[in-house]
């Protein structure tokens, strides 16, 4: 478990840096925030399949940057919220789900 959550930690760092980044430029490239914005939208998907909800953000999300910062927090709040509420053997579960194409997989978290 003390794995995932360094890697919920790199991964907050990680929106971080690249929001103080984007915060520093007079004006942000629509590409970078659209293509920072699709990351977050794919870290919402993967969250919302592990929680076992419906995802609430599209994979290409239309974003500004304050919806960047808040996705981002939302993001990591509901991982390390995910990861707590784990068994020691939680981590090795099945996780079903259906993808933006329509085709059902079953993976294992771990």
């Amino acid at each position: 478990m003390e794995h995932l959550k360094r890697l919920i930690d790199h991964l907050a760092w990680a929106d971080e840096r690249t929001l103080g980044g984007l915060d520093t430029l007079p004006t942000v490239d629509p590409k970078i925030l659209g293509t920072y914005a699709h990351v977050l939208g794919a870290e919402h998907i993967w969250l919302a399949r592990l929680q076992g909800k419906a995802a609430t953000v599209a994979v290409w999300p239309t974003l500004s940057l304050a919806e960047c910062r808040r996705l981002a927090a939302d993001n990591a709040a509901g991982l390390r919220a995910v990861v707590a509420g784990l068994a020691p053997t939680g981590a090795q579960a099945d996780v079903t789900y259906t993808n933006t194409a329509g085709v059902t997989f079953t993976s294992t978290r771990h």
